[in-house]
C-alpha cells in the first residue's frame, strides 16, 4: 500500500521580471512599416517557467521512485512470496503430538470460501466436492505418521464476515471444552454458506450453533450454558498474534494478509515456533515444498498412513 507522493509548488511573480529587452547593435534596416519600432520586446509567461519547473522535479521523483535501493519487488515464484516469520504457539486447537518439531499453524475463517475449501474440499463456485479436502492430505502424510504437529487458530481479515465468524469461533471454542472441537470445527465448515451468511443464512445465531453442537455429540444445554459466556480469549489473543508478529513481516514484503493463512515453522524452548508463511488455500506440494526447506529429511521419509 503505497503513499501517493504530492509535489505542491507556489510562485508568485512580476511578469516584468521576465522580460529580456534586446537591442540591435547594427544599423537597422529601413522599416516598411513606419508605425512599428526597431525596439523588439520579448515576453516570457511566468506560467511556463512554472510549469517546466513542476514537470521536471515531478520526472525526477518518478525516476528516484523506480530507481532508489530497497524499492520492494513482487515475489514471481512461490518460494519468494514465503515470509519470515516467529510466531506464538499457544492458544491454538492441536492434533497430533506435542513433541513434534516441526508445526503448521492455520489461521482461518469458518466464513472464508477457501478456508472452507481447504477444509473439506468444497468448491466455492459450485458447491461441489472435488476430492479429498487438503487438510486432510497434510494429516495423512504428516500429522498421523507423527512428523508434525497442526495447530488451527480462528482468524478473520474480512470485518463483514462477522457476527457469523465470531459466533463460530466463540461456538468451536465451547465445543473444545467438550473434547469435541474437531469435530465441531468440520461440521461447521461443512454447513456454513460463507461470507457472513453463517450455518443458517442469518450469521450463525445461536439455536443453529447449538444444532451443530448437537449433531457432533455435544450437551446441548452446555454448550448454550457455556455460549451465553461470549469467551473471545482465543480470538483475541490471535489478532493480537497476527498483527504484532505477522502482519509487520508481511507489510515489510509488500504482500496483503489474507486468508487461509499458513505458518510452517520450528519450534524453540521459548514456545515459539520460527519459519515461513503464506496465504492461500495450495495444494499439498506447496506444503511439502515449504517443509523441505526446513527440514528435508521429513518429506523423504514420509509416507502416507494407511487409509482408514
Amino acid at each position: 500500500m503505497r503513499k501517493d507522493m504530492g509535489i505542491q509548488t507556489t510562485a508568485t511573480q512580476n511578469s516584468e521580471q521576465f522580460k529580456t529587452q534586446t537591442v540591435k547593435k547594427e544599423e537597422p534596416k529601413k522599416s516598411q512599416n513606419p508605425e512599428k519600432s526597431d525596439e523588439m520586446v520579448i515576453e516570457i509567461n511566468p506560467s511556463l517557467i512554472i510549469g517546466i519547473i513542476i514537470g521536471v522535479v515531478l520526472l525526477i521523483g518518478v525516476v528516484f521512485i523506480f530507481t532508489r535501493p530497497g524499492t520492494i519487488k513482487a515475489p514471481e515464484t512461490f518460494e519468494e512470496s514465503l515470509v519470515d516469520v516467529t510466531v506464538s504457539m499457544a492458544d491454538g486447537y492441536t492434533k497430533g503430538l506435542d513433541e513434534a518439531k516441526i508445526k503448521i499453524i492455520e489461521y482461518s475463517d469458518y466464513e472464508c470460501p477457501y478456508c472452507k475449501y481447504f477444509a473439506t474440499a468444497i468448491n466455492p463456485q459450485t458447491s461441489q466436492t472435488t476430492g479429498i479436502a487438503i487438510v486432510k492430505q497434510i494429516e495423512s502424510e504428516f500429522v498421523d505418521t507423527k512428523k508434525i504437529q497442526y495447530i488451527y487458530k480462528p482468524y478473520s481479515a474480512v470485518p463483514s464476515h462477522s457476527p457469523a465468524f465470531v459466533n463460530e469461533a466463540v461456538g468451536a471454542q465451547c465445543a473444545a471444552g467438550q473434547n469435541k472441537f474437531w469435530e465441531f470445527h468440520e461440521a461447521t465448515f461443512t454447513s456454513t454458506r460463507t461470507n457472513g451468511l453463517g450455518i443458517d443464512g442469518k450469521g450463525s445465531d445461536e439455536g443453529a450453533l447449538a444444532n451443530i453442537a448437537e449433531l457432533v455429540g455435544i450437551n446441548r444445554q452446555s454448550f448454550i450454558d457455556c455460549y451465553k459466556k461470549r469467551d473471545m480469549s482465543i480470538i483475541n489473543k490471535t489478532n493480537d498474534s497476527v498483527n504484532s508478529s505477522i502482519k509487520p513481516a508481511f507489510d515489510k514484503t509488500g504482500q496483503t494478509i489474507g486468508t487461509p493463512l499458513f505458518v510452517i515453522c520450528v519450534a524453540n524452548e521459548n514456545n515459539q515456533c520460527v519459519g515461513k508463511a503464506f496465504t492461500g488455500a495450495l495444494p499439498i506440494d506447496n506444503f511439502r515444498q515449504v517443509i523441505s526447506i526446513l527440514d528435508p529429511t521429513i518429506v523423504q521419509t514420509t509416507q502416507p498412513a494407511p487409509s482408514k
